[in-house]
This record gives C-alpha cells, structure tokens and sequence, in this order.
C-alpha cells in the first residue's frame, strides 16, 4: 500500500528540507542572550482533562513590536516552559532575527529563546514567558491500523481547545519511504489552525502531531515522533531563570 503517490515528490523535498535543516542545528538552536523573563500569568479556562488543559494556541511574531501574526497554531506543553507543535508552524519565523509567540491569544508575547526539530515536522519551542500550569505527560507509541484516536485543537480559533474522534485509516508500506518517515493517516479531520495538535491514542499515548489536512480537511496525514529522549528531559527541566545560551 503506497500514501498519496500524487504528492510524492512534494512529501519528498518538504522531508529533505527538514532533515537538512536538522543536520546543521545545534541542539535546540541558536545560542540566545539571557532573555527577560515575562511575569503575566496563564490564562486560565475551564477545561474537561489533562490533555485539553496542557493543549495552548501558539501565534507566532517576527519581533515583539509586530501587531499581526505571522501564523497560527496548536501546540502542547510538555515542560513548565517548553511546547510541542508543528515544525512548519514554525517555519513562519524561523529566520526572523527574533522569534516571538503568544500563547492563548494573551496579547503577551513570549520569546522563544531556543528549539529543536526532530526532522519530522515536530519542533519543540523554549520560551521565556510564565510556566504553564498544566504539562501534558510524554508518552510516544506506533500509531496502529484500524486504532481509535483522538485529538484536541485550536483550528479556526477555537478556545478552549476541541476535541475530535477518528480511527488511524492508513499507516506506512515498510517497502518504501514511507516507513523511514513513519507516515500515518487518519479520518479526524483538521482545519487551519489545528497543525501541531497531538494526536492521542486509548491509552494517552501520542502517536503524532496534526501535519497536513486532506480530502478537503476530512483526513490527515502525519508523522510519528522523532525526539530522542535526551531531547525531550531537557526541555522538561528547561528554566528560563537559570538559562545563559546554549
């Protein structure tokens, strides 16, 4: 079984760019000065679990005096100051000379003061701005065939987060490059907006981020978790207050 030969080549150059990417970053980017840490405190909303409170909208700014996003998404904190989404989100400031997200629709912005790609559009974003009260539990496992999974986004700026329902409809050929990418496909359906959401299994596990809408939005397709765990413990124990460059 082969996924969506028609965007074959497309799949194939966006891969190539990420993973050349990957392979010239230092890990979580750039050294960075000291950044100011921000005091405002996290929205708080009524939320019905764990998964929905540690879920955030993510709008990303080329600098802190900017009025108009340069993209938006969802994202889940899995450290008191690091959040998971996806890479091509931020791809909208990735070479801006400075980086800045509100998160929430705040009307805050926080620096991102480092990153890191795991080369399969996942990025996780350090910031400098208040912890969040609510961290998302990283357990990473294989999405499977015909498995009931869910997700929770912001897609057309909705807040609090939605929760969607689908199955996985499709997973990788291991005879092509489709297992090397760990490409999977799902009926949850996504909308802008929605791209970085985790994508949970019946146990909590996440088996991938919201990547790309199809089928007029009616289906996804996705990309297993790439992060090594020296990756994902530091930016669990990330603290802007001691941080002095990487």
């Amino acid at each position: 079984m082969k996924i969506l030969r028609d965007a074959a080549v497309t799949l194939a150059s966006f891969m190539l760019a990420l993973v050349l990417y990957n392979a010239n970053s230092a890990i979580f980017g750039s050294p960075a000065r000291r950044p100011q840490i921000a005091t405002q405190k996290r929205t708080v909303v009524k939320v019905t679990s764990q998964q929905q409170a540690a879920t955030h909208a993510i709008e990303f700014f080329d600098s802190k005096e900017a009025s108009t996003g340069e993209g938006f998404c969802t994202g889940l904190a899995i450290g008191p100051h690091a959040i998971l989404t996806a890479g091509h989100c931020f791809d909208t400031v990735r070479y801006s000379d400075e980086k800045y997200v509100e998160i929430d629709m705040s009307m805050s912005k926080e620096q991102v003061v480092g990153h890191k790609d795991d080369g399969a559009d996942h990025i996780i974003l350090l910031l400098n701005g208040p912890a969040f009260r609510n961290i998302a539990e990283y357990k990473v496992q294989v999405a499977k065939l015909g498995e009931h999974v869910w997700s929770y986004g912001v897609g057309g700026h909705q807040y609090p987060p939605v929760r969607k329902d689908g199955h996985v409809i499709e997973t990788n050929d291991p005879s092509d490059i489709d297992a090397q990418l760990g490409v999977f496909q799902t009926n949850l359906g996504a909308i802008p907006g929605d791209s970085g959401a985790a994508i949970y299994n019946d146990n909590g596990d996440i088996v991938g981020l919201h990547t790309y809408g199809l089928k007029d939005h009616s289906e996804t397709m996705d990309f297993e978790m790439q992060f090594s765990e020296q990756d994902v413990r530091f930016a669990q124990q990330f603290d802007p207050l001691t941080f002095t460059g990487f």
